[in-house]
């Protein structure tokens, strides 16, 4: 599961109008790391990094899936996806999950 959702975000971040042809996964994932804390450093402080990742997200910083049927069609539950995406987006973060 952790590939499908890192794969996600990849795809995601490859969407932005900053993303640079020829980064690498890791400068990809840097790019939006450091988004991430500039925009929601008071959050990540105030609620942790996970639940802020989750709103990040549902904000819909980057592009990724968010109808239901769409989290679905890629096989996951609508209910547990958000902090799924977060949980790894946290775990890329601070290297608990390998790319």
């Amino acid at each position: 599961m952790n590939a499908k959702l890192t794969t996600i975000i990849l795809e995601a971040i490859k969407q932005e109008d900053e993303y640079q042809e020829g980064w690498t996964n890791q400068q990809a994932l840097d790019y939006a790391f450091n988004r991430f804390n500039s925009e929601k450093d008071w959050e990540i402080a105030r609620v942790g990094r996970t639940r802020a990742a989750v709103d990040w997200f549902q904000g819909l910083a980057l592009h990724v899936p968010f109808w239901d049927d769409d989290i679905q069609d890629r096989g996951f539950d609508p209910e547990q996806y958000w902090s799924q995406l977060a949980n790894t987006f946290t775990g890329l973060y601070w290297g608990h999950i390998k790319l």
